[in-house]
């Protein structure tokens, strides 16, 4: 049997743990009851499917090393919609290299449709 080795770090690691991080601290920072609700709900279902994703992947390609820091800034409401449009775009146009994968990314993206559109309700 093979070996899997360690390799650097891909960066959809890197991707889904700043989305995560940055829904985290808009949850902490809002104001707005419903849009604290919303993050919440968004992050504990995005949580488990990237740790899913993330453990199938590794399964199938071995796991990989991280050795990156990310830096945060506190978001506006704008910012912070501008920061889900850019992790959407990236699930869109993110190759999987299994069915499986492709089925786990495709969970991501209807969370965080069903979030934008709770995102307008008042």
């Amino acid at each position: 049997m093979k070996t899997r080795k360690q390799t650097q770090a891909m960066p959809y690691t890197m991707v889904f743990l700043r989305i995560l991080d940055i829904i985290k601290l808009f949850h902490w920072n809002t104001k707005n009851y419903s849009k604290h609700k919303a993050t919440c709900s968004l992050h504990e279902s995005l949580s488990k499917l990237v740790d899913s994703y993330v453990e199938q992947r590794f399964g199938e390609q071995g796991r990989v090393v991280v050795h990156e820091t990310v830096r945060y800034d506190t978001l506006t409401d704008d910012a912070f919609l501008k920061e889900l449009a850019q992790f959407k775009n990236y699930l869109i146009h993110m190759q999987n290299p299994s069915t499986d994968l492709s089925n786990k990314r495709d969970e991501m993206l209807g969370e965080v449709n069903q979030f934008l559109y709770l995102w307008t309700l008042q």
